[in-house]
């Protein structure tokens, strides 16, 4: 299938693709080390550090994988649309969907714990710090939002 997003990271890649995969490949030699199966719909984004992989999908849910071990740890649900965008750094998760929403995990429980509502249309992008997140959306706006009050600036 497609691939619609992927990661580098030293001699790893990895990829997500329409026909609901993820493939860990060695850059070297091209090929594939690992295929992880477990989205009902295409892997629209992803990102990893070390042995942790987190995927997102067009059926609304969210993976985090072991890559060392090559399996699903758990699936975090609650989106309505499409995982366009997502970042985690240390425990901290931040989903976009197409459903208009970002969504904030903590990745030791895979609960979600904040959803920021404002976009008018899906989310399409999303960065974030201890402090604030920024989001982008096909309404045409960015909203930079502050993690301790859950409000927009």
């Amino acid at each position: 299938g497609w691939v619609h997003a992927a990661q580098c990271e030293d001699s790893i890649a990895v990829t997500g693709s329409g026909d609901r995969t993820l493939r860990v490949w060695d850059v070297a030699t091209a090929s594939t080390k690992l295929t992880l199966r477990g989205h009902k719909s295409s892997v629209s984004a992803l990102q990893f550090k070390g042995a942790t992989l987190v995927s997102g999908s067009a059926d609304a849910s969210v993976r985090l994988w072991d890559l060392e071990a090559g399996e699903c740890l758990q699936t975090m649900a609650g989106h309505t649309g499409f995982v366009s965008a997502l970042q985690f750094w240390e425990y901290g998760l931040a989903t976009a969907s197409g459903d208009t929403s970002v969504r904030m995990w903590d990745i030791r429980t895979g609960r979600c714990h904040r959803t920021l509502v404002g976009h008018r249309g899906g989310v399409t992008a999303v960065q974030f710090d201890e402090f604030e997140l920024l989001s982008a959306s096909s309404d045409r706006t960015i909203r930079v939002w502050d993690l301790r009050k859950g409000t927009d600036l």
